[in-house]
């Protein structure tokens, strides 16, 4: 039964209407027709009942109709299958997502046309989109949770402690305090840029920087802490100007040095720069292993995700130092990408934007 208030309803009543409406213009055409024609060949205007049409004309048209009306049926329920069944579906199911189900799917129908299995195709990977999105927000909210519940629960424990009196209130205790804060600080930074990052609001203070310099700063600073992890700093930097935010620069090298304390056997870690193709900066830091497979390449890169480089045991960290460090050279209209060293273990290439006139004039 087709409800005559729903789309496919009014549907069948237009094609119905149609088809009678055609039927009885063909009848009256008819009737004219030849009523002229009579009066053409006769000379005589053909009386009333020779404009209307007799028994058998009235029968043939009335099947005539009866027939049309049938193939309006017809056709009406198969435009249906073919435009309205996905439309009612894509309609039905946006409903559903709006109420909070995120699972809803629309259904393509049979012989559809292309942009109808197009928009139902578009509809059910926003759903999808959304579904991953709602599960990626879910594990960030219990991660984040977990990952500042530790240090704050080892402070809460320590100040407890100096409290109760069962530790001295002695610098050191003081400074194990401040570094479990700074840690904390840090892990918040962390969160705060990677969300900012993600929605396009990552305030960049952006001017022009001799970059080699900026880097050698970072390296100067960073090479006791490579030395305690025994690491041997390498570097091969490219003087250049660069575009960019001179903070947010030491501070994804910083994040790469301390990815290869955590991760990188002892040996050496090269740090270098080059202009590619006259418009871009590259910054390559490198170790000697172990390296990272080419699977999970890409995946180091999400937030809080945690791997084990081949041949390594597992480390600390809170899993976002890579994530800050992608946000930040998206942020500046880069790439960072993984792909292994010519030293044995891991290469990260950022590329930065030149300015304009460097790349011309180069």
């Amino acid at each position: 039964m087709i409800a005559a208030s729903s789309l496919r309803g009014h549907l069948a009543l237009s094609l119905i209407g149609l088809a009678i409406g055609i039927s009885t213009m063909t009848l009256t055409g008819a009737s004219v027709f030849y009523g002229l024609l009579l009066y053409q060949t006769q000379g005589v205007p053909p009386s009333l009942t020779e404009w209307l049409p007799d028994k058998f004309e009235l029968v043939w048209a009335i099947a005539a109709t009866v027939v049309s009306v049938f193939i309006a049926v017809v056709s009406a329920v198969r435009l249906a299958q073919k435009f309205l069944i996905p439309l009612g579906s894509v309609a039905a199911n946006l409903r559903v997502v709006a109420q909070g189900d995120l699972s809803a799917r629309a259904v393509d129908g049979l012989g559809s046309p292309l942009e109808i299995s197009q928009l139902v195709q578009d509809f059910n990977s926003m759903a999808e989109t959304l579904q991953r999105m709602a599960n990626q927000r879910a594990v960030w909210n219990a991660t984040i949770a977990h990952e500042l519940r530790t240090p704050v629960t080892i402070l809460q424990g320590r100040l407890q402690a100096l409290n109760d009196g069962v530790f001295s209130a002695s610098p050191q205790e003081f400074r194990r305090l401040l570094s479990h804060v700074e840690g904390l600080t840090q892990l918040i930074e962390d969160l705060r840029s990677v969300a900012l990052a993600e929605s396009s609001q990552l305030a960049l203070g952006m001017r022009c920087v001799e970059a080699s310099r900026e880097i050698s700063l970072v390296l100067e600073s960073y090479q006791p802490r490579l030395a305690s992890a025994g690491l041997t700093l390498e570097t091969q930097l490219t003087e250049q100007v660069v575009e960019c935010d001179p903070i947010r620069l030491r501070q994804v090298v910083i994040a790469l040095l301390e990815n290869a304390v955590q991760h990188a056997a002892p040996g050496n870690v090269r740090v270098s720069t080059v202009v590619e193709e006259g418009r871009l900066y590259r910054v390559r830091v490198e170790d000697n292993g172990p390296g990272v497979s080419e699977e999970l390449a890409t995946d180091i890169f999400e937030a809080f995700y945690r791997c084990t480089r081949t041949g390594a045991s597992p480390t600390g960290g809170s899993g976002l130092g890579l994530a800050v460090v992608r946000a930040i050279v998206l942020a500046h209209g880069g790439t960072v990408i993984c792909v292994p060293s010519s030293l044995g273990g891991a290469a990260f290439d950022l590329r930065f934007p030149l300015l304009a006139h460097e790349s011309a004039a180069t």
